[in-house]
């Protein structure tokens, strides 16, 4: 059990933004794991300390009313909807078994005594005068439509028991446990079973010695992929800071924020994965609309969310055919998500490696075409159909999503950069992009300056990793979409078509197309009359990245 006594005695975290203790209410100072609704980042959960006459807190599914601190890791607390129910003698009361968030660094329980239950669909008729029954000596309450219940008198002197069968129950029944109130009847054969019922009880937290010494070393408790353990060393409240700016700054233009809970439902509690990579998961969700969504759940960010930050920024700006829909993020707590339209057909990139592996998932010419004309037609929009000129830096077909009909979406904005339009030139902390897609004058500054035309290359490395995936060649169709992608790889960035001519030259005939200069470290063994031949073309064109 954690011992917040045990912590170093000061009035402030070593992330200078989070306090140890702060004031709440009628509660007086309350510490981690909790933080204020304000400051998410700086606790597990967060304690609405406004709220009168006392605070609440969300944990999983239930909102709780926090009547009073017990100990050092201990609240009272009130469930005001367990309440209602109660009061009513709703058989909805039984749909509230007491379950709480459970985490690798954090556990709960219930202090109170509670009764275990057992309800069983009315489809099967239970003979309780068998001799082996499940639960023979069990009361029994048959007063809700549907399903009875089952369930043994609770003995004040048995605190926190349980009464569940050594054995397993019936396929048709199902276990939850309610706590008691402690002014139950001493007969409670004489009593409802909503008499033995409260709404009232206390509740424990455990906390791990990991996520102990991660906080107060300056750290924040989150878990990975697998439900790990994982320290961060990102300062606390960054994050929220820089994601409040942005929800204020854009106002009404903001996508919607869900909260948390709202994603697990959405997601059938992440039931469907349609993708993972390095930034995390996909899952596949449905909206109370029933509309089909793709949530993205992101892992750990570093630099403060930017990556976070610039994807909601970048794509709320964007309303164009070609470019993925943001229906709505998450930021609570350690918990991001990105949720967008759902794309039937997933990513491009399955469609180009499965071709290369020889099975049957190849496009045909004309979709191919269709597909490198829309995203051209994306990017054209991106950098100059928005008030905002955006650089994507991560063009690659694993990012370019395919609706029901193939239309290309545009997706994945972690890496983009937002600059002013009459801007042509742009300066980047770092290398962005993908190896094998990145343009070079990214990696090696004396190229060239850094611009618009970097998505031009990574574009052109896409499309020719599109016409290597076919194994059938299509005369002119190919060597349209060849020549066009070369133009686009070419190492001097000045070299290169900017993405409007790029569209030009896609819709515009073979003929007119001049041939592109010789790529850098371009093989002297192929000679120009070599030239219609597109293996040797394609190979040297990846070998310069």
């Amino acid at each position: 059990m954690f011992n917040s006594a045990e912590a170093p005695n000061q009035t402030q975290n070593n992330s200078s933004s989070c306090l140890n203790e702060f004031k709440c209410g009628s509660l007086g100072n309350v510490s981690f794991p909790f933080s204020v609704s304000s400051q998410p980042a700086c606790g597990l959960y967060t304690i609405d300390c406004d709220v009168t006459p006392n605070p609440t807190i969300r944990l999983g599914e239930n909102v709780y009313s926090v009547l009073e601190k017990r100990l050092l890791d201990g609240f009272r607390v009130l469930d005001h909807g367990l309440e209602d129910l109660l009061a009513k003698n709703s058989c909805q009361s039984f749909d509230r078994s007491i379950s709480f968030p459970s985490s690798p660094y954090i556990s709960f329980r219930s202090n109170k005594r509670n009764v275990t239950l057992f309800r069983c669909n009315n489809s099967r008729d239970i003979d309780r005068n068998m001799n082996d029954h499940y639960f023979c000596e069990y009361q029994n309450y048959t007063k809700c439509s549907g399903f009875s219940l089952y369930y043994k008198n609770p003995n004040r002197e048995q605190e926190g028991s349980s009464d569940a069968p050594e054995r397993d129950i019936p396929k048709n029944c199902s276990m939850i446990q309610l706590p008691i109130t402690w002014k139950s009847p001493s007969k409670g054969q004489n009593s409802s079973l909503f008499d033995l019922l409260t709404a009232n009880y206390s509740i424990q937290w455990s906390l791990s010695d990991d996520c102990s010494n991660c906080y107060y070393g300056g750290g924040q408790c989150l878990t990975d992929s697998n439900n790990k353990f994982l320290c961060s060393t990102t300062p606390k409240g960054e994050d929220y800071r820089n994601v409040k700016a942005f929800l204020k700054n854009h106002g009404s233009l903001a996508p919607r924020k869900y909260c948390y809970s709202e994603v697990k439902k959405m997601t059938e509690y992440f039931k469907n994965k349609l993708g993972q990579g390095g930034y995390g998961s996909v899952y596949k969700g449905k909206l109370h609309t029933g509309s089909l969504v793709a949530v993205k759940v992101l892992k750990e960010s570093k630099g403060g969310g930017e990556e976070f930050i610039n994807e909601v920024a970048s794509i709320s700006r964007t309303s164009h055919i070609n470019i993925v829909s943001l229906v709505g993020f998450c930021f609570e707590g350690q918990h991001r998500a990105l949720i967008y339209d759902f794309m039937p057909n997933g990513s491009l990139e399955k469609f180009i490696y499965d071709a290369k592996c020889g099975t049957n998932r190849q496009l045909g010419w004309q979709t191919l075409y269709d597909i490198s004309l829309g995203i051209a037609r994306g990017l054209e929009y991106l950098h100059r159909g928005c008030n905002t000129r955006i650089l994507h830096f991560d063009i690659k077909p694993h990012n370019i999503l395919l609706d029901e009909d193939f239309c290309p979406k545009i997706s994945d904005f972690g890496l983009a950069k937002l600059c002013n339009n009459k801007e042509s030139i742009v300066s980047l902390l770092g290398a962005r992009g993908t190896i094998g897609y990145i343009a070079p004058e990214i990696v090696c500054k004396n190229i060239g300056g850094i611009s618009h035309k970097s998505d031009v290359y990574s574009y052109g490395m896409t499309v020719l990793e599109m016409v290597g995936g076919r194994k059938n060649v299509d005369v002119v169709v190919d060597q349209k979409m060849i020549l066009v992608s070369l133009w686009c790889i070419q190492t001097d960035p000045s070299s290169r078509p900017c993405i409007s001519m790029v569209i030009e030259m896609l819709q515009g005939e073979l003929e007119s197309l001049q041939m592109p200069p010789k790529p850098f470290l371009y093989s002297s063994s192929v000679s120009d009359s070599d030239m219609p031949t597109t293996t040797y073309m394609i190979q040297d064109s990846k070998d310069q990245v």
